[in-house]
């Protein structure tokens, strides 16, 4: 009796333990911790435009289930399209600062959403949808590739990767049932504002994690390529770099969609947008 007491008394320690360094970790590290509430801003205002674009297309147009086909589609497409674009540029510039413009982009970006309700547009719906989406499709590489900078340690990074997943899935509860009673309580565009007022609080927590966090490599490989770097401007090649490597990822994927028309013809046919006789 006395040895099973012993062992489940060093259970709860272990435990207690675990628990501890998740608080110590977010108590003592003051960089992750704006970035935490920043991740947080982030995935609350998620759920509030998710929530309130639903309720948009039922306003707009009641009972057509194939507007909200659309607007699926209008969330998905920058996502396959873009996400890629995020990484080159997280790689590129300094990632807080991208994430802070992003966040003031779309807190801006946000007010199209109440713009296409008040001259009852469902294309503008779509249009909304699709800028949110395309910022919200760059900012997400550049928030993953941030976190290991804010985090050096190893065992704390792992703490730190599962406390954003258990954030995000909170989130889809808690967010979800946020965003329901705001909208039936005070409306489908109290639910925007509220999404517009994360993205700038996200960006206020961001502007007080000080560093930089431009990981692009400074050097020349080879000497010709120095002497090639040296006679462009260092702006300008900053600039060239993504440009030039989103130029080639869009030229690979024109070749695959002319290469894949069928299934083009397959995703529209399945969202109802087209109709074959």
């Amino acid at each position: 009796d006395q040895q099973s007491e012993s062992t489940m008394t060093g259970a709860k320690s272990k435990e207690y333990a675990g628990a501890w360094a998740y608080l110590r970790l977010l108590r003592n590290n003051k960089k992750y911790r704006l970035y935490f509430a920043s991740h947080l801003c982030q995935h609350a205002g998620d759920w509030f435009v998710h929530v309130a674009s639903l309720l948009a297309v039922q306003r707009l147009r009641p009972g057509y289930s194939t507007a909200i086909s659309g607007l699926v589609a209008a969330r998905m497409l920058p996502k396959i399209v873009l996400t890629t674009f995020g990484g080159v540029i997280a790689d590129s510039f300094d990632k807080r600062k991208c994430m802070i413009a992003l966040d003031c982009f779309g807190g801006v970006a946000v007010m199209l959403y109440i713009l296409a309700l008040r001259v009852d547009s469902l294309t503008g719906l779509y249009g909304a949808a699709i800028i949110r989406a395309s910022i919200q499709s760059i900012y997400e590489p550049m928030t993953h590739s941030l976190l290991p900078l804010l985090v050096t340690d190893e065992e704390d990074l792992k703490r730190a990767v599962a406390i954003n997943s258990t954030l995000w899935s909170s989130m889809v509860m808690i967010g979800g049932l946020l965003a329901g009673y705001t909208g039936a309580t005070f409306g489908v565009e109290a639910c925007y504002v509220v999404d517009a007022l994360t993205y700038f609080i996200s960006a206020w927590f961001m502007y007080f994690v000080k560093g930089n966090y431009n990981v692009a490599a400074k050097e020349p490989s080879s000497p010709e390529d120095g002497v090639v770097q040296h006679a462009i401007p260092c702006s300008l090649r900053s600039v060239m770099k993504p440009l030039a490597t989103c130029a080639r990822m869009i030229a690979e994927l024109g070749g695959y969609l002319w290469n894949s028309q069928f299934s083009i013809l397959v995703l529209l046919k399945s969202s109802g947008n087209i109709t074959v006789s």
